[in-house]
């Protein structure tokens, strides 16, 4: 379980205040309505960091459109696609990434984390996740916050 705090529109707060207030009125809850919010609540916030993250990079203009849209209606659906285009640039992080690494004083976990990720560079394989978030966090960790080149990369059939 996380302690993560997240941000919640006035409408998800309605939401869930009509389903407090029907617990109030019959003393019972629907158990899946409650996980249903917040279902809603993480992917809102989730959809969001990524459209921030997006937000700097020097992204085609359609893709630009298409996060306007996904950002609209922000359902499953939507959160699948905009992972996936942002997926294309985040494997164009990675090799940035692990260059803003060398010479960084890292624990034997980071280590591991950095090399395992540098041999699925050299294999071509999938970089996205989960090295993005995990080269992320060393970089923090470590008080570095470069400046990516956008780069998008496209995974080989």
């Amino acid at each position: 379980m996380t302690d993560k705090a997240y941000t919640i529109t006035v409408a998800n707060i309605e939401t869930l205040q009509a389903i407090l207030d029907e617990a109030r009125t019959t003393g019972e809850i629907e158990a899946g309505a409650l996980r249903e919010m917040a279902d809603t609540i993480v992917r809102e916030f989730r959809m969001k960091e990524i459209a921030a993250y997006l937000a700097p990079k020097s992204i085609r203009p359609i893709e630009k459109a298409r996060v306007g849209k996904l950002m609209k209606s922000m359902s499953i659906r939507d959160r699948d696609q905009l992972d996936a285009l942002a997926d294309h640039y985040k494997r164009g992080d990675v090799p940035q990434m692990l260059k803003a690494t060398v010479g960084l004083p890292l624990s034997d976990r980071e280590t591991r984390i950095v090399k395992a990720a540098i041999g699925d560079v050299k294999r071509g394989g999938d970089t996205s996740f989960p090295h993005w978030d995990r080269l992320s966090a060393i970089l923090a960790d470590h008080g570095i916050t470069p400046e990516f080149k956008t780069v998008r990369l496209e995974m080989a059939d």
